[in-house]
C-alpha cells in the first residue's frame, strides 16, 4: 500500500478497509475461495512508515516502490501446531478459518521471517530506477508495424 502515511492512505484506506477485513478473517469470494489481504505498507519516509508498521503490527513495510513490486510472495507465511501451512494466497485453509472463528488472531500462526524491512527482488531483476516496475505499464509488448 503506497502513501499509507497521509490521513487517507492510514485511516480510509489501511484501517478501514485492509485492516478490517484481516479481523473478520478475509473476505469470502463468490467461488467459495477466501481472500486475505497481507499488506506491505510503502511510503518515501522510513521513519513515519516503519513507526506505522510497528503501531499496526505489520511486518512487511518498505520505502523502495519499486522493489515491492517485483518481489516474489514467500512460500510459507503461516503455520499451526500440527504441522499445517499456509502460503497466504489462494483459499484460506480450514484449520485456520477454525482458528480465527475461535477468536485467535492470524497473527499467532505468522511464520518469522527475521527482519523484513524490504522484500526480495526477482532474480536477475533490476527495478531500482525504473518508477512502473512490476506494473502494467511496465510490462512490454512486441512492436508493430
Amino acid at each position: 500500500m503506497n502513501g499509507v502515511t497521509g490521513r487517507m492512505g492510514r485511516n480510509q484506506h489501511l484501517i478501514r478497509s485492509i485492516l478490517a477485513l484481516q479481523k473478520e478473517g478475509g473476505l469470502q469470494l463468490k467461488d467459495g475461495t477466501w481472500l486475505y489481504p497481507e499488506p506491505v505498507l510503502i511510503g518515501r519516509d522510513q521513519k513515519r512508515v516503519q513507526e506505522l508498521a510497528g503501531e499496526l503490527k505489520i511486518a512487511r513495510w518498505t520505502t523502495d516502490l519499486a522493489t515491492a513490486l517485483a518481489a516474489v510472495p514467500e512460500a510459507d507465511r503461516y503455520r499451526s501446531a500440527n504441522g499445517d501451512s499456509w502460503s497466504g494466497e489462494g483459499s484460506m485453509p480450514q484449520w485456520l478459518k477454525q482458528a480465527i472463528s475461535a477468536g485467535q488472531s492470524i497473527g499467532h500462526f505468522e511464520l518469522p521471517s527475521g527482519s523484513v524491512s524490504k522484500p526480495p527482488l526477482q532474480a536477475g531483476a533490476d527495478w531500482t530506477n525504473d518508477p512502473f516496475a512490476g506494473s502494467p505499464l511496465a510490462r512490454s509488448s512486441p512492436a508493430r508495424s
